[in-house]
């Protein structure tokens, strides 16, 4: 599982930390505490993984808990995001989308 965190200051919620698609890339699952915005927004959209959107010690308490009971059950502590989800967002596929777009242009 991978963990990000990221500050909650004016812009944060603009911010898509780097640290996110290297998970994507992984296939890891994340545990993200972020401000509700841009990371948030695509932790949900490719399923990978759970944003608290606020630093609230009992709620991220309460997530953590949830997660470890996953682990003593045997299941995982979260399900690795859909392939097909997370494929839009690989190098290869950005690099041909902005080829694309280059050759529209020029």
């Amino acid at each position: 599982v991978g963990v990000l965190v990221e500050a909650f200051r004016p812009g944060a919620e603009l911010v898509v930390p780097g640290k996110l698609y290297d998970y994507l890339g992984a296939s890891l699952p994340v545990v993200a505490l972020v401000p509700d915005g841009a990371a948030a927004n695509l932790i949900r959209q490719t399923s990978s993984g759970i944003a608290a959107l606020e630093p609230a010690p009992l709620r991220l308490e309460n997530l953590l808990r949830q997660l470890i009971e996953n682990l003593r059950r045997g299941a995982p502590a979260l399900r690795p995001p859909d392939p097909q989800q997370i494929e839009q967002y690989q190098r290869t596929r950005i690099v041909g989308t902005l080829a694309s777009l280059l050759e529209k242009v020029y």
